[in-house]
C-alpha cells in the first residue's frame, strides 16, 4: 500500500509535542483562544469563491493555501490543547 506524502502540518504535529506529553494548562487555554481576525475569514471567504468560479489567480491560490496551512497548524494545535486540559498525554 502507497502511502501519501507528509504534509506541512503532518510535521509540524510531529515536532510540536510539548516535553513528556503535557501541556501546560495555560498555555493550553491560550491557544484555545487562537483566531483569525474578521479580515482574514472576509479575505478567505473571497478567495474560496474566486476559487469556486475559476477565477483564482496563481497568487490568490498561493495565498488560500497558506492559509489553509496555517488553519490545519492552528486546529492541529488546538486539538492538543483540548486533550492536555483533558488530561490526555499527546502522542508523537
Amino acid at each position: 500500500m502507497q502511502t501519501l506524502p507528509l504534509s506541512d502540518a503532518d510535521i509540524f504535529a510531529r515536532a510540536i509535542v510539548p516535553s513528556g506529553n503535557k501541556m501546560p494548562r495555560e498555555s493550553a487555554e491560550a491557544i484555545l483562544m487562537w483566531r483569525f481576525p474578521q479580515a482574514d475569514h472576509d479575505e478567505m471567504r473571497d478567495l474560496l469563491q474566486k476559487n469556486s468560479d475559476g477565477e483564482i489567480t496563481p497568487e490568490e491560490r498561493e495565498i488560500l493555501q497558506r492559509y489553509r496551512r496555517v488553519g490545519q497548524m492552528i486546529n492541529i494545535l488546538q486539538a492538543q490543547a483540548k486533550l492536555a486540559l483533558a488530561g490526555e498525554a499527546i502522542e508523537p
